[in-house]
């Protein structure tokens, strides 16, 4: 009983420990990005992602699917043992209390020290330098004007994807991608994994996940071609340490569209493109229309609209959780970073001139 009571003990002082120094962290990330970021990431991911890159499928998705037949199992188990008189009333709590703390523990210290802690880097938009840029209306009209205009330059035929294909043209973009804005190597790479589930993905609304505790990225692989690769190339950019969800889109777009490979290029745009329609574009849009319509069908095939509406409650909380305010909303703040690079860019252009 006292081994027990004081496991109890010890696994909640070091959750609420570890939850403190979250709390209390500098809130500008300079101690993450000098410490975790540039040394612990690049030396752990690597040996989290081994051996799950060895197998094909997905061993997030076995040990999900374990943790959720284990919890009622272990409390049924202890719940017959009580009933037979092997164990008392109070000592088959504090087990399975025990027993599922120790695997909530080990979540919650792996998701932050496995990948985690990446949420609490400098804003991209601070580390790429992106600041004190023309944010005026008439600037961003002229932004998403290129944005657009840019997608429909690019429009080519796609091929029904191979997987491994895929996975080693994202690699090669995403790694550039890297080395380019941040001037170091890729810290995790790991082949993309079909979905946790036949289905599951398109199920509960969404393309990809990404496995911290596993370093796998889940591609939704019955996507339309022409988004599959900005989706594995999102997840790509997780595993590369930009945890959230805008610097995961940027990484993407970049990548892609600064890809030698024409496929890529469009991908990269039309994945971005949705973020900057307004007034000034939408006659624009309508060229892309079939595009939309291909993945608005395909979702409609699929989806739970009921599952997805708490999906995204959870996803809501979850974001919100790891500083990022603005919930959803965040994958839409891709424009900013866009629009201030584009920017920035220009500046830099008329500076060397």
């Amino acid at each position: 009983m006292r081994l027990s009571r004081g496991l109890i003990a010890l696994l909640l002082i070091s959750i609420i420990i570890h939850a403190a120094l979250l709390a209390l962290l500098p809130g500008d990330g300079t101690w993450v990005e000098a410490v975790y970021a540039r040394h612990v990431y690049p030396a752990i991911g690597p040996v989290v992602a081994y051996l799950p890159a060895q197998v094909p499928f997905s061993v997030a998705g076995v040990g999900i699917i374990l943790i959720l037949i284990w919890v009622p199992s272990y409390l049924i188990l202890n719940i017959v043992r009580w009933r037979r008189g092997r164990l008392g009333i109070l000592r088959a709590g504090e087990r399975t209390l025990a027993a599922w703390l120790i695997v909530g523990a080990f979540l919650f210290h792996g998701f932050y020290l496995f990948w985690g802690y990446n949420y609490l880097r400098p804003p991209l938009e601070q580390r790429l330098g992106l600041v004190d840029t023309d944010q005026s209306i008439e600037s961003r009209n002229e932004t998403s004007r290129i944005m657009v205009q840019r997608a429909l330059d690019a429009i080519v035929p796609m091929p029904n994807w191979d997987r491994d294909e895929l996975n080693a043209i994202v690699d090669i973009a995403i790694e550039r991608a890297v080395r380019n804005l941040e001037g170091r190597a890729t810290p995790v790479v790991s082949p993309l994994k079909d979905d946790l589930s036949t289905g599951l993905l398109a199920w509960v609304g969404t393309r990809g996940v990404v496995s911290p505790l596993t370093h796998e990225a889940h591609v939704d692989f019955d996507l339309p071609a022409f988004r599959r690769p900005f989706t594995a190339a999102h997840e790509k950019a997780h595993l590369a340490g930009f945890a959230r969800e805008r610097d995961a889109h940027f990484v993407a777009w970049y990548a892609l569209t600064n890809s030698d490979d024409h496929r890529l290029r469009f991908a990269g745009h039309f994945g971005v493109v949705s973020y900057f329609r307004n007034s000034e574009t939408n006659e624009m849009m309508e060229l892309l229309r079939p595009y939309f319509l291909a993945e608005a069908a395909y979702h409609a095939s699929r989806i739970s609209r009921s599952v997805q509406r708490q999906q995204q409650r959870v996803q809501r909380v979850y974001l919100r959780a790891n500083r990022m305010e603005a919930g959803l909303g965040d994958y839409a703040r891709v424009s900013d970073l866009i629009h201030a690079w584009t920017q920035q860019r220009e500046l830099n252009t008329r500076s060397v001139e």
